[in-house]
């Protein structure tokens, strides 16, 4: 069996793309769309707090069947919870290409896909935008 994913951190342990932490106002957290992703599971407390809440949102590859609860909690708004879940929506398409679901979401909203890319590009130390050395 292989490593468990999840361990601690600062185990050296690569991330999780498919687990996001991050923290949102409360405000945010008792809304309609944090409150449908609470309730599929999707989201959890991890912090508890007055003003800002720290959270999980985490749906793997191997859980389409709830994708479309994830999808549901994309408000279009420019909200925290909006980038988050729209990054693990990216993370999640990569990993399945062909999800009529995905495509569907990625062609009405295709900004979002471009500024995952970004993102994951910078993550990984790309820079497109290095100038190249003349010979």
């Amino acid at each position: 069996k292989p490593a468990a994913e999840g361990l601690a951190e600062g185990s050296g342990a690569p991330t999780d793309p498919y687990r996001l932490e991050f923290d949102v106002s409360f405000e945010e957290f008792e809304g309609d769309a944090a409150r449908a992703l609470r309730d599929a599971g999707l989201m959890t407390r991890i912090e508890p707090g007055d003003e800002v809440v720290g959270v999980a949102l985490a749906l793997h590859p191997d859980e389409p069947e709830h994708i479309p609860a994830l999808l549901s909690g994309y408000r279009d708004d420019g909200s925290p919870l909006d980038d988050q879940v729209a990054e693990l929506l990216s993370a999640l398409s990569e990993a399945l290409p062909d999800r009529p679901d995905l495509l569907e979401f990625f062609k009405k909203y295709p900004g979002i896909k471009e500024a995952g890319e970004d993102s994951l590009q910078e993550e990984l130390g790309a820079d497109e935008d290095e100038p190249l050395v003349d010979p």
